[in-house]
């Protein structure tokens, strides 16, 4: 390139950057232009010709209870009391249906009132100018209304839109209402301030289209002046006309027709509850709007529409609640002190007060001046065919209501439906496409990979002979299915009314008119209006006066029937009788108690007697035998012996006692023997006999509390509310293992018995002078279960569950102190006997060692002696088919080699010549294992320690540790357990015969200590033969005992011990 031309190549790219530069120099900030305001589209108006002529201002059927109107426009609010945080209302009477009109409102002053002391604290001011329809709510902001509020919102139907006009004191705001047809704000509402505009025009709701609108004005916490012409007091950038200015043919003009007679009416309605009380009273509204209803329900529901806040439960429509803020009652005083004073017509709506006399009272004393006229409408018995016709269109609108939410829930969920299909399928369509691309794609990969290997093959001039792949083949795709075209939505099927909801002649509300107590508390005072009383007209509109009367009188009569008493007290009869008969039931309980012992106890006697003639046989042949051999035997002791006489009393035969009559037996203590009538209840047999005594008592004393003849008992529904009431606890039919009280009652209906109008009645007299026949009527019931169980009548197996059983154990009478033995062996001490009424009982014979684990076969020796060896595997201890017995723990000690500790010795093998300790015999077949921790036996001599026994894994037994050294005999003896002694012929340790001498038997298959003799009691008052029915190891699994090892929780039968019966240590009882 010469070196002219790359000059100018480089002169060309200076030139470009300088020109790069000076583009990229930032350029000066443009100051934002003020967007210009909307170009104000309304235009002069002019007045018109034929001007309405009367005065625009609030009537008083226009205005809240709590509003305060003067002639010049001045408005106020009642402000005491919870009364400040309602909203006061006032509608003015000249309608606007065509044209441009204005009006202006100016809030003069704040009102500072007090807080109400414990009410919530809410907003004081409030503020709302708009316009609404004749007739609808005189609080803004309903469907029939359009405002604006002072915070700034436009407001239709509780919905807020923001407009930014927010309204302040001592400012002036116009409200222009456009329907000027030729306006291009046609059907707008726009607000003003101080005369310039504060919103552009909003349009109108269209619930409010080519309607007449009223002026409105709804505030709260101060005081507004209100102009509507004919001069505003803020003009507008153009000429408007103001209310008063309206043309004829532009307005509605409202007028307060003077009373008939110049009396204002006040309506008292007399119905009964949920028999058309409010619906008639929404129809009188709607047929008579310049009447004001005045109940609880209006001022709930101005209450919500001031911006209280109320739950969703009501507890009736009378008397609805929810509001705190209300409880204190200031504003039904306030409304029933300014609705005298103001001129209009009322509806008094109290349900409850008007149908009671003296609350009637009250109510006609409030409109006690001669500018009211007060008449009662009684609403009694058939309604008019005008009110039964609107019943049935409000029971198809809320029929077909209910039926339209079930077909939308279904088309939501069959929509749902359809929509998880779909993407199901377009899932398993995108997977399948996935698929199909890479099977392709694997295929051309495959086909390049031989081209490629063919090619260098082809170009190394070598041979290639790998097949060539097969080409893809193209699978053709599923043609594209055409979107579904979405159906519009079927309509909802029409319902009908069935014949039955045709007959009724009242619409079933969800909430009741009154709540069941005020119900059942004033029902049987019920009464119809009288002349007498002070009205000045009584209006029958529903039926005759007679016919009204008839009628109320048969509905009081079904409520007593069906209704409870809620302030009903137990009466003295029922009292004294209730607690007579507790008393009475822990006597009985005490004598089958003595009975039980008594039985018992010759038991043990006759127990002891063979057991002792056994003993004196064993000495006797031993002695011959001694002598026999050539011995030389010492002479005994020449001892008084002692008689253990056996008492020859017999209990009843059970033979004789099944033939017994049982209503036939004059006394229910003793029917033979000292047995009493109930000696063989179960508990559930004591429970149903106090329920037949109850359900009686019940029947009776309510029938003498009540006091009415037209009640004629406990209806079935109510019994659990009564029974509460007089027995101070609940009656649950799941106790009885039944649905419902109607069951409750057919377990004793030899006692009560349930009327043909389900009222609960008693079989018994009310006069009876002692509880026998109750016992009676539950022993003969119980043979009757009995017997038809016998029979296969699965239908008399009773269900009650634990909860009401456990209530009805007998229990030890007061007073009496439970015998609490230190000595081993004895009757309360679980650790190495039990008590010996108790088969398998005591350490060796509970739940789990005893009855359900080395239970013993019948007939097999339970004794070996020293050096002799143990049973073979057909007569060793094994479990017992049926019993519940399980194997033994493994055996921990072997005879072979010499002696061993305390522990288990395996059949056939013999036990140690020296046995210092018993040994036990495990089931034929069983390990033959080392010990793991578990039960220690304690040693045949105080002090010489011990070894544990395996313990039952799993079954909740918390092991000692193993070889735990028993405590020396002073410890023993401070924790309550008298020790053996060292000594074994001393204190009844002598053999394992002797350790039964307080009931306690003998372990299975125990060799007694070497070197001892064997079968002799060295100490008669201390061992005595084995206990009746104790078996070795547990004869009985469903008398064994405790719950482990011994008896309770712990080894030996205490909750926390593993020897004793009931203590933390090891023989403590």
């Amino acid at each position: 390139m010469a070196p002219a031309e790359k000059k100018q190549k480089i002169a060309e790219e200076k030139g470009k950057d300088v020109e790069m530069k000076e583009d990229e120099k930032p350029k000066e900030a443009e100051t934002p232009k003020v967007p210009e305001p909307p170009k104000e589209l309304e235009t002069d108006g002019a007045p018109w010709k034929s001007k309405n002529t009367d005065p625009v201002a609030f009537l008083t059927a226009d205005t809240t209870l709590n509003t305060l109107t003067s002639a010049n426009g001045i408005l106020m609010s009642l402000n005491e009391g919870a009364m400040q945080h309602f909203h006061a209302g006032a509608r003015a009477n000249v309608g606007i249906s065509k044209g441009r009109y204005l009006f202006e409102v100016k809030i003069i002053e704040h009102v500072s009132t007090p807080d109400t002391p414990g009410a919530v604290k809410k907003s004081k001011l409030a503020l709302k100018v708009g316009f609404s329809t004749a007739g609808s709510s005189l609080i803004l902001g309903s469907a029939d209304s359009f405002c604006f509020d002072a915070d700034g919102f436009a407001l239709h139907n509780t919905k807020r839109t923001p407009t930014g006009g927010r309204i302040t004191r001592d400012s002036v705001v116009g409200v222009l209402l456009n329907l000027d047809k030729e306006s291009p704000n046609f059907n707008t509402m726009s607000l003003f301030k101080d005369g310039q505009r504060a919103t552009q025009p909003l349009p109108l709701p269209e619930e409010l289209l080519g309607k007449t609108l009223f002026p409105h004005v709804c505030f709260k916490g101060m005081s507004l002046f209100t102009n509507f012409g004919p001069t505003p007091t803020a003009p507008l950038p153009f000429k408007c006309n103001m209310i008063q200015e309206a043309a004829k043919a532009h307005c509605t003009v409202n007028q307060q027709a003077p009373p008939e007679g110049g009396k204002y009416e006040v309506v008292y309605p007399v119905s009964l509850p949920d028999e058309g009380s409010f619906d008639w009273l929404d129809m009188y509204l709607e047929k008579n709007p310049s009447f004001t209803e005045l109940s609880d329900r209006m001022i709930m529901e101005w209450a919500q529409k001031s911006g209280f806040w109320a739950s969703n439960a009501k507890a009736s429509r009378d008397k609805p609640d929810g509001m705190k803020e209300l409880d204190d009652a200031s504003i039904r005083r306030a409304v029933y002190t300014m609705a005298p004073l103001q001129a209009r017509s009322y509806v008094v709506m109290e349900v409850k007060g008007n149908l009671l006399k003296d609350e009637r009272k009250e109510l006609l004393s409030k409109f006690d001046t001669p500018a009211f006229t007060k008449t009662a409408v009684v609403l009694v018995g058939e309604p008019s065919s005008e009110f039964k016709k609107k019943t049935l269109e409000m029971t198809l609108k809320k029929k077909q209501a209910a039926s339209d939410a079930v077909f939308r829930s279904k088309l939501a969920e069959e929509k749902r439906k359809k929509a998880a299909a779909k993407r199901q399928k377009d899932q398993e369509k995108a997977k399948k496409k996935a698929q199909t691309g890479m099977a392709k794609k694997i295929a051309e990969a495959k086909k390049k990979a031989w081209t490629d290997k063919a090619a260098k093959a082809l170009a190394d001039d070598k041979p290639f002979e790998e097949k060539e792949p097969e080409d893809y083949k193209e699978v053709e795709e599923e043609p594209e299915e055409p979107e579904e075209v979405e159906e519009p939505e079927p309509d909802p099927p029409k319902v009908e009314l069935t014949p039955d909801e045709k007959k009724s002649f009242f619409f079933a509300h969800d909430v009741q008119d009154l709540a069941a107590s005020v119900l059942s508390a004033n029902f049987a005072k019920f009464s119809l209006p009288t002349k007498a009383e002070g009205f000045d007209e009584v209006r029958y509109t529903w039926s005759k006066e007679s016919k009204s009367e008839e009628h109320l009188k048969k509905w009081i009569a079904e409520r007593k029937l069906t209704l409870r008493v809620e302030e009903l007290v137990p009466g003295q009869w029922a009292l004294k009788t209730y607690k007579d008969w507790s008393t009475t039931l822990m006597e009985w309980q005490k004598k089958l108690k003595a009975y039980k012992d008594k039985i018992d106890a010759k038991a043990r006697a006759k127990a002891a007697s063979e057991a002792k003639a056994k003993m004196t046989a064993a000495l006797k042949a031993a002695k011959e035998k001694a002598l026999a051999e050539g011995k030389t035997v010492p002479e005994d002791k020449k001892e008084e012996e002692d008689k253990m006489e056996v008492d020859e009393w017999e209990e009843i035969d059970p033979a004789e006692f099944a033939k017994l009559d049982v209503y036939g037996a004059e006394d229910i203590l003793d029917v033979g023997c000292g047995a009493p009538l109930f000696k063989d209840f179960a508990a559930a047999d004591w429970v149903l006999m106090t329920l037949r005594l109850e359900l009686h008592l019940l029947a009776i004393a309510f029938a003498k509390d009540c006091n009415d003849p037209d009640r004629l008992g406990v209806h079935v529904d109510h019994i659990p509310f009564y029974y509460s009431k007089y027995f101070k606890k609940n009656l649950s039919p799941a106790d009885y293992g039944v649905p419902g009280c109607n069951e409750i009652v057919k377990l004793v209906t030899d006692t009560v018995y349930l009327s043909s109008q389900s009222v609960l009645q008693s079989q018994l007299s009310d006069d009876m002078e002692t509880f026998a026949v109750f016992a009676k009527l539950a022993e003969d019931a119980r043979r009757n279960r009995l017997l038809r169980l016998d029979l296969g009548d699965e239908a008399a197996q009773l269900k009650l569950n634990g909860r009401i059983l456990g209530s009805f154990q007998i229990t030890q009478p007061r007073g009496q102190k439970r015998e609490q033995p230190k000595e081993w062996g004895n009757q309360q001490q679980q650790g190495w006997g039990g008590p010996p009424s108790a088969e398998g009982a005591g350490a060796w014979g509970g739940a789990k060692w005893g009855a359900s684990k080395w239970a013993k076969p019948q007939g097999q020796a339970t004794i070996i002696k020293p050096g002799e060896s143990a049973l073979t595997a057909a007569a060793a201890v094994a479990p017992v088919a049926g019993k519940g017995a399980a194997p033994a723990p493994a055996a921990v000690a072997d005879s072979s080699s010499g002696p061993k500790p305390i522990g288990i010795i395996r059949p056939g093998a013999s036990a140690p010549a020296k046995a210092a300790t018993p040994v036990f015999a495990p089931p034929a077949g069983q390990p033959f294992t080392p010990a793991g921790k578990g039960l220690v036996i304690p040693s045949a001599a105080a002090g010489k320690g011990a070894v544990a026994a395996p313990v039952l894994a799993g079954k909740g037994v918390m092991p000692p540790p193993a070889g735990l050294v028993m405590p020396s005999a002073p410890q023993w003896q401070s924790k309550g357990v008298t020790p053996p002694p060292a000594a074994p012929q001393q204190k009844g340790v002598t053999n394992p015969a002797a350790w039964a001498g307080k009931g306690a038997p003998a372990p299975a298959a125990v060799a007694p200590p070497a070197a001892q003799s064997y079968g002799k009691v060295q100490d008669k008052g201390k061992g005595a033969g084995p206990a009746k029915g104790a078996s070795p190891y547990g004869k009985d699994s469903s008398k064994g005992g405790g719950k482990d090892w011994g008896k309770s929780a712990g080894y030996g039968g205490g909750k926390d011990s593993w020897g004793g019966g009931g203590g933390k240590d090891w023989g403590k009882g």
